[in-house]
């Protein structure tokens, strides 16, 4: 509850507002358009203006909100500059030692989404999700969740013979159980379990269109005030082998990371990485069907 309840760095009326613009990277771009031959360098610098909005009502009711914008500018290649939009809501209940909760959003970008892919290219992207925290004591918490994911690609785009929509358009739907003990007012220890199905609603090539995969993971949270910010956390992803499965079995290690500490004051200097399991546009054999290719990747 108590970081359901934080404040803003302004107020306005009953409104809490937080202003943030977040470098995400600055310098030079050595293959702009990932090209094997006469690779091209810009200069380039992604810039995103943000801003979060905390609305309570009384004080059980909580509305928070955030929204901004992603500048992606290159300093000679023009037609690689873009704008990406995003937008988020969610409102918090406490009934008792219960929280309820529930919100969405969405965004549109043009990025490389994706190792296998070159261009920049457009996707949509927007979600729902809903859950309860159960208070049991001052130190322990549950949490119940769970989640709709919708994305689409542009159209038109094709690689190694597929085309990205019909392989990546995807529905998807997640549940979560987490276990929060708090160690200190400000770091808790983090169990979660999550079960993720997803259906490629474009595809048009005969085999299974839907993955089912499983996600255990544990670490550590930093609230507000601690030295560092966020989340760290590390477990392993499951695709169980199953003849309706649209991708291949998988069993490896996933890492999330997303921390931020103060930097002169007034800035955040933020560390993320992560490695989990991807969907690939290609397709796989796996005795008599295709599915759906998939691969590790890592970001740091």
């Amino acid at each position: 509850k108590d970081q359901g309840k934080e404040k803003g760095r302004f107020k306005l009326g009953p409104l809490y507002l937080t202003p943030k613009v977040t470098l995400r990277s600055a310098g030079v771009d050595n293959n702009v358009f990932n090209s094997e031959t006469d690779p091209v360098s810009d200069t380039s610098v992604v810039l995103t203006p943000s801003i979060e909005a905390l609305l309570p009502v009384g004080q059980r009711l909580r509305f928070k909100g955030t929204g901004g914008l992603g500048l992606n500018y290159f300093q000679r290649e023009q037609t690689e500059r873009s704008t990406d939009l995003f937008a988020s809501g969610r409102a918090e209940l406490d009934i008792g030692p219960v929280t309820l909760f529930g919100g969405g959003g969405g965004s549109r970008g043009k990025q490389r989404f994706s190792t296998e892919i070159d261009r920049r290219l457009e996707r949509q992207e927007n979600h729902l999700s809903f859950g309860a925290i159960f208070n049991f004591t001052g130190k322990i918490a549950l949490t119940a969740s769970g989640g709709r994911q919708v994305q689409t690609y542009e159209s038109g785009v094709v690689v190694g013979g597929e085309d990205v929509k019909e392989s990546l358009d995807k529905h998807g739907l997640t549940g979560m159980v987490q276990l929060r003990y708090a160690l200190t007012k400000k770091t808790s220890l983090l169990a979660s379990a999550e079960i993720l199905d997803d259906e490629f609603v474009s595809q048009k090539e005969e085999g299974p269109n839907k993955a089912r995969s499983y996600r255990y993971q544990g670490g550590f949270q930093f609230s507000t005030g601690a030295l560092l910010q966020g989340a760290l956390l590390a477990g392993y992803r499951e695709f169980p082998s199953s003849p309706t499965q649209a991708a291949p079995p998988f069993r490896g290690p996933t890492v999330s990371v997303n921390l931020s500490g103060p930097f002169f004051g007034r800035g955040a200097l933020g560390l993320l990485a992560s490695r989990d399991v991807r969907y690939s546009v290609t397709r796989l054999r796996v005795g008599d069907q295709q599915v759906r290719n998939s691969y590790v990747s890592s970001q740091y």
